[in-house]
């Protein structure tokens, strides 16, 4: 595997547990829109024949955004091969990504009671079905 694409699956990893929130914060972006600079009081009062169709626009946006789509594909991809993990690689993956201040490779060997060697073969393992999942050959 790419350190490229190590350090990337890292990163996705890093980011999983704020996801739901990236993800909340990305659909009020698309449902309330700000735009600065903009005088909504310019042009007088209100057509008469206007069809209102901002609800139809909204919710075509938020099915249609590339960036909501690629955050839950890789929540759902991340959340699978965790359960699908053993309990030793699972522990090891929430120790070094998922708690918020996260061990080296050394501490959680320590911690577990194995080798640093076992360590970095089961996250590698975990790294190559996680990278497969994701669509990368690399």
């Amino acid at each position: 595997m790419r350190n490229s694409t190590f350090h990337y699956i890292e990163d996705i990893l890093r980011d999983y547990p704020r996801t739901d929130k990236i993800i909340a914060a990305k659909e009020q972006e698309l449902r309330e829109p700000f735009h600065p600079g903009r005088d909504t009081n310019v042009g007088g009062g209100r057509r008469r024949n206007y069809n209102n169709m901002a609800v139809e626009n909204m919710a075509l946006t938020i099915a249609d955004d590339r960036t909501l789509r690629t955050l839950r594909t890789r929540k759902g991809i991340v959340q699978e091969a965790l359960e699908r993990s053993d309990p030793d690689t699972l522990e090891i993956i929430k120790m070094l990504y998922l708690d918020p201040h996260g061990l080296n490779v050394t501490g959680v060997a320590m911690k577990l009671h194995l080798g640093r060697s076992a360590v970095s073969r089961k996250r590698t393992a975990f790294f190559g079905r996680l990278n497969h999942q994701l669509g990368y050959w690399c």
